[in-house]
């Protein structure tokens, strides 16, 4: 199974039961069979990651720390 706090934050993905074979088989075969939601899984995922864990947000939050630790010295 993944993180559910991962999936939670960027809804790409589906969970699954810890350790448990016959339980990933199944969700991996619903989302073979449906292509129309694996592909919505895969843009909102791919979506949420860009926009909330992109470069361009750590490297604002980067200097965000240099500038506040500049100001304290």
């Amino acid at each position: 199974g993944a993180f559910p706090e991962l999936l939670a934050a960027t809804g790409g993905g589906v969970l699954c039961a810890p350790n448990d074979a016959a339980d990933l088989a199944q969700k991996l075969g619903q989302l073979l069979a449906d292509e129309p939601h694996r592909i919505a899984l895969g843009l909102s995922g791919r979506q949420k990651v860009i926009s909330g864990f992109g470069i361009e947000r750590a490297a604002r939050e980067v200097a965000q720390i240099f500038e506040q630790k500049s100001r304290r010295s």
